[in-house]
């Protein structure tokens, strides 16, 4: 059973094209012929033991890389044209925010603290755009702060939080302007 389960997750490895914009290789669920935020974040949580060997990291990457300027990011693309299923008004556009969760279980396993100032931006971005636009949806600011928490709030990464000043430090000193986080 266990090397079977190897064996269907490199099954399942696809490969990106100029058509939809997506990683050179990345681990897909495979039930369709579109790529999914929710199953994505669960699969890193099995694939990050085979990262020697597998595509983990471009597989979360693919939705990065479709993350709009404003910070959203669709819970579903195609992986004919890496186009979103749903529009960004949609009530389904969006899951539970788990990159943060994905990324950090990730680091536990590979120790990539570079990686993790990469997304960082990105990470914030998403929760900034959850937060302002899914309110009306029970995406709670306090769900939301707890994802970017998980990952951060560690001794890895510490975000920080001024409410009177409205900044963001972390613990390497950098100050970020913008709306406070809880």
């Amino acid at each position: 059973m266990y090397w079977k389960t190897w064996s269907f997750l490199v099954q399942n490895i696809r490969h990106g094209s100029a058509e939809n914009g997506f990683s050179e290789t990345y681990l897909d669920a495979a039930f369709n012929g579109n790529i999914f935020q929710w199953d994505t974040c669960f699969m890193v949580q099995f694939a990050r033991y085979g990262h020697h060997f597998l595509p983990v990291l471009p597989s979360l990457d693919n939705f990065y890389r479709k993350q709009d300027s404003d910070g959203y990011i669709c819970r579903e693309y195609r992986r004919l044209n890496g186009k979103p299923l749903f529009s960004k008004g949609s009530a389904d556009a969006v899951n539970p925010p788990l990159f943060s969760w994905a990324e950090w279980e990730y680091y536990r396993i590979n120790n990539d603290l570079d990686r993790l100032h990469k997304v960082l931006p990105g990470l914030i971005s998403y929760y900034r755009w959850l937060a302002a636009n899914r309110q009306n949806n029970k995406i709670s600011k306090n769900v939301n702060f707890f994802v970017i928490w998980y990952i951060f709030g560690y001794s890895t990464y510490n975000v920080c939080i001024n409410k009177k000043n409205k900044n963001i430090y972390n613990n390497w000193g950098v100050k970020e302007k913008g709306n406070c986080i809880k």
